[in-house]
């Protein structure tokens, strides 16, 4: 009869925790790490249910809705397995509050009867670290290493100060570490991380950072090449935290630097006195000139060259095992791959591979004017993007276009997915940050086309924003974010360093620009990307826009209004307005959480350098510290200060503070430091009440069990006790001894190695011990279940050395298993099967006085299904071949149901069946190939009845023996 529905949820659980979470981001407040930076689990659709009764009969199906809930409505029995099918893409999660793994036994009418899955490249840990590089500024008498790379956390919401070695210290519980010192590593920008995890707290694998043309900052180690240098940060390394160069690509020279200043005369009046605003005096300066701007202290001029050579955006597949690098050399740009061999502090760069990245075609009526110039890398799972703007470097349209395109991994071609043009209304980015200002004006926020030539004298202070796109996110719903860069902050001067700058650039404090770089969102529905206009996706506004836009502020202009756009001065009060395009390049998103971290400057206050990190905001309702009052969602919600904020140009590089490059580009990308995907397996000892091999519902479950975990040298690393529920269960993330704790929880597992698990404690077998008086069932039985997950229901130990045993393949990152499940029976009387294959001479059917035997036939034993029967001890029961007098015996079998199957030599047939008795005739029939013949379906009972007879052979192990499974044979004619 019908029984009460069961409904539950499958959810995408990007944590890999087994619970449902409802994601926050809650700003740090100490040291420790009182923050909180989580995920938001969401649904899987068309993902399949079954459920079966206690006879194994299917008895209902369906599939999830999109948001990942179902209702079995019409099944019947009282007690269900319910089996979910992992979707395609998809990897079983961990046990956890909402996730009993991928089957789960449950009485009629259950509610809440949920299964996680995930992606492993989508995993993330909560609150991970972000990791950025701070550019080192070459004219500096300092003598203190500056930190270059650091880590710092994410749910950060005050600013870092420096110690006077160059270290970060915190300051109201942020936390920042330095990973490498600047000049190591020199001028960069991509950075690429390996998501692989060492395990250790703190610890991270390898971080890659690619070199970059920018003026006034000097090359790393390997000089001026296009080096990926690679920082592991494995503190067992004799070599960690240190800059190694990884690989080097292509041949093109890249601009030289000069790390002196140079020599002349400044025009107009000095410096007030007593003001250190150079590290020579004033006069010893050169002339100003229309190309003063353009030197970089020797002739040859780097000026033109940002975005035209060296190395763009670096990033590294979510495996570990490939590493992506966009080369700009805008005469043929290409995007490098190059394989990561081996792991930990000990990889090496493969062959590297350079695939042409072209010129894009007209795209939706959307032209590629001037020169093409990609930069950015956008990835995601096995997806590929890269984007880059067409500088319009002769103005022909008035403003750069942007596009994306996707690499088909499997031939090396690329794709256009989208374009869009960048003559979109903007702001002022300087003095008048809420007007809309003309392209000529000093403020002005438009992006202007490419252009070197810089006569204006309002080049050389105020805003030039000339687009690169140098990375983008790929959201949970196939959205792009595009996070642009100011090339005109690349070229320009550090902040305070203006010896460059006319006389009319007077006081000396104004740095030579301010960012004009922007953020923007592609919204991406019915598999067309469209960008969002006015705060708006897909005609959802404002605050119910998933991934939330910024609504307008009010003193802000309602025309320019755009992803998040870049606000500055988060926490500043009736400032939070100036340089609203003050992003920076470097971004990061974190699947399954609506935030986005990006490097901006003015932090807190003015001439600073950090990360922001923009999302939903409560600030209005009271609740948190998320930037302006009364501020919508898309708002600042922490920030972080890298670069100090000084108005001293004696701390801006001439005392110890070398990095002040104020409202300028002095950081690189924006990376999260995510591990690797956690693996778990699992799961299950139960009593196989019914003796088929298969879990079925209403079975009992085996708590109290010792389960140890052996690696591939036969160490224990791992234990645990099966629970309640008779489950177990070792992940990689768990940190015990191998002794354990004492639930039901070990850890031990590693990803990419071999494992052995087994019940072999001598104490769970004597006694009241769990293990007394079972010994194992049937292994690997196939439910007749319709689409039932045979893997998952059956059991899967043998013995070895007296003790149930489990072999546990090699697992890569968030392969979880949990299928290494135990059936267990109560012992019965050991049973044999036998006896006699024989040449029927005159092919009567019966075994007749001097007839021959015949050795050499394979007889194999079946279960009633024809599939392999299994020994008393749940081991595999090998053929057997018949001796010289004929005979065969199958010993230590479970009493119960089988058949035989026979196999003859050449020329050989079966003789007739039914003559004789039950102990004289002959019992195979043969079936499509004439020499192989079944028996019919036959009973070995555990008492002695009817041609089940006492064993009396001292030789077997069994007490009861049916000697009566026979096969008569004619030989061929002359044999």
């Amino acid at each position: 009869s019908a029984r009460a529905a069961i409904s539950g949820t499958v959810f995408m659980d990007y944590n890999s925790n087994g619970a449902k979470d409802s994601g926050a981001y809650t700003p740090g407040t100490s040291s420790a790490g009182t923050g909180l930076v989580s995920v938001t689990d969401t649904g899987v659709g068309s993902v399949t249910v079954r459920a079966y009764d206690e006879t194994g009969a299917l008895v209902g199906t369906t599939t999830t809705a999109a948001d990942g809930t179902y209702t079995l409505s019409n099944t019947s029995g009282s007690l269900l397995r319910i089996e979910f099918a992992t979707p395609t893409g998809y990897q079983p999660s961990f046990k956890g509050t909402n996730n009993g793994t991928s089957v789960r036994f449950v009485a009629a009418g259950s509610t809440g009867v949920d299964f996680a899955v995930e992606k492993p490249t989508d995993y993330c840990q909560n609150s991970p670290r972000l990791v950025t590089c701070e550019m080192p500024w070459l004219i500096t008498s300092s003598s203190t290493p500056r930190p270059g790379a650091l880590t710092l956390r994410s749910e950060f919401n005050t600013a870092l100060s420096f110690n006077a070695d160059g270290s970060i210290a915190a300051t109201g519980g942020t936390g920042g570490t330095k990973i490498a010192n600047g000049t190591d590593l020199g001028a960069v920008f991509g950075i690429g991380v390996d998501r692989a995890s060492t395990g250790l707290p703190g610890s991270f694998n390898n971080v890659y950072f690619g070199t970059f043309v920018k003026r006034h900052v000097p090359y790393g180690l390997a000089g001026a090449v296009n080096a990926i240098y690679r920082v592991n940060g494995d503190p067992t390394a004799a070599a960690a935290n240190t800059v190694s160069t990884f690989v080097t690509l292509g041949v093109h020279t890249l601009p030289a630097h000069i790390a002196t200043p140079p020599t002349g005369t400044v025009p107009g009046a000095c410096p007030p006195s007593g003001t250190p605003r150079y590290p020579q005096a004033c006069s010893t300066f050169p002339p100003y000139s229309a190309d003063g701007i353009r030197a970089d202290g020797i002739a040859t001029d780097p000026y033109h060259m940002v975005g035209r050579a060296g190395l763009g955006d670096v990033d590294v597949t979510p495996d570990g095992t490939t590493l992506y690098a966009v080369e700009e050399y805008e005469a043929a740009p290409v995007l490098w791959r190059v394989p990561i061999n081996g792991t930990g502090n000990a990889v090496t760069a493969g062959s590297p591979t350079a695939i042409a990245i072209p010129t894009p075609a007209t795209f939706n009526s959307i032209t590629c004017p001037g020169t093409w110039h990609p930069m950015g890398i956008g990835m995601r799972g096995s997806r590929v993007l890269v984007g880059g703007v067409c500088g319009d470097e002769n103005y022909a349209i008035a403003a750069p276009t942007a596009f994306v395109l996707e690499l088909d991994v499997t031939n090396d071609t690329f794709s256009t997915i989208a374009a869009l043009s960048l003559g979109y209304p903007k702001a002022g980015s300087n003095a008048a940050p809420t007007t809309l200002e003309s392209m000529n004006s000093g403020a002005s926020g438009l992006w202007r086309p490419w252009d070197d030539s810089n006569t204006a004298a309002w080049l050389r202070n105020g805003a030039a924003p000339e687009p690169m796109l140098a990375n983008i996110e790929i959201r949970d719903d196939g959205s792009l974010v595009l996070n642009f860069r100011d090339r005109y902050l690349d070229q320009s001067t550090p902040k305070a360093v203006d010896y460059e700058a006319s006389s009319l650039n007077n006081p000396p404090l104004s740095p030579v620009g301010n960012s004009g770089a922007d953020t923007l969102l592609l919204c991406f529905s019915g598999g067309v990307y469209t960008k969002e206009t006015a705060a708006t996706c897909n005609g959802t506004t404002g605050a119910n826009v998933a991934a939330l836009l910024s609504a307008a502020p009010a003193s802000r202009p309602s025309s320019p209004l755009y992803y998040w756009n870049g606000f500055s001065n988060g926490f500043s009060g009736t400032n939070r307005n100036n340089h609203p395009y003050s992003t920076l390049g470097g971004s990061a998103m974190l699947p399954g959480a609506p935030y986005l971290w990006s490097t901006t400057y003015d932090v807190y206050g003015i001439y600073q350098q950090g990360v922001h990190v923009m999302g939903p905001c409560a600030r209005a309702s009271g609740v948190g510290n998320c930037g302006p009052a009364n501020a919508a969602d898309g708002a600042v919600l922490g920030g972080n200060t890298i670069s100090e904020n000084s108005t001293d140009e004696t701390a801006c590089g001439m005392g110890t503070r070398s990095s002040c490059w104020g409202k300028g580009n002095g950081l690189a990308d924006l990376e999260l430091l995510c591990n690797a995907a956690p693996v778990q397996i699992g799961n299950y000892v139960w009593i196989d009440t019914n003796r088929n091999g298969i879990q079925d519902p209403g079975e009992s479950i085996v708590s109290g069990v010792t389960v140890h975990l052996y690696d591939a040298t036969n160490t224990l690393v791992g234990t645990a006790i099966t629970d309640a529920n008779g489950q177990y269960f070792f992940s990689s993330n768990v940190s015990e001894a191998a002794a354990g704790d004492g639930d039901n929880s070990g850890g031990g597992l590693t990803t990419g190695a071999t494992f052995t698990v087994r019940l072999d404690n001598p104490a769970d077998y004597t006694g009241s011990g769990p293990m007394v008086p079972y010994t194992l069932t049937s292994a690997t039985q196939t439910s007749a279940g319709t689409g039932s997950q045979s893997t998952s229901v059956d059991s899967n130990a043998a013995i070895v050395s007296s003790y149930p045993q489990v072999g546990v393949t090699a697992l890569s990152a968030g392969q979880n298993n949990h299928t290494y499940d135990v059936g267990l029976v109560t012992p019965t009387t050991p049973v044999a099967v036998g006896d006699y294959v024989w040449i029927d001479a005159n092919s009567n059917g019966v075994q007749d006085n001097g007839e021959l035997p015949l050795q050499g036939v394979i007889v194999t034993l079946l279960n009633p299904d024809g599939s392999a029967a299994h020994d008393i001890n749940g081991g595999l029961v090998a053929n057997a071949t018949t001796d010289a007098q004929g005979h065969y015996l199958f010993d230590n079998l479970a009493a119960g149901s089988y058949k035989v199957q026979f196999t003859l030599p050449t020329g050989y047939t079966f003789t007739s069946t039914g003559g004789g008795t039950a102990t004289t005739d002959s019992n195979p029939t043969a079936g499509g190939n004439p020499l192989v013949g079944t028996t019919p379906v036959f009973a070995v009972s555990g008492i002695a009845s009817g041609q089940t007879v006492a064993d009396t052979d001292p030789n077997t192990q069994a007490t009861l023996v049916n000697p009566s499974i026979d096969a008569g044979v004619i030989a061929p004619a002359n044999s």
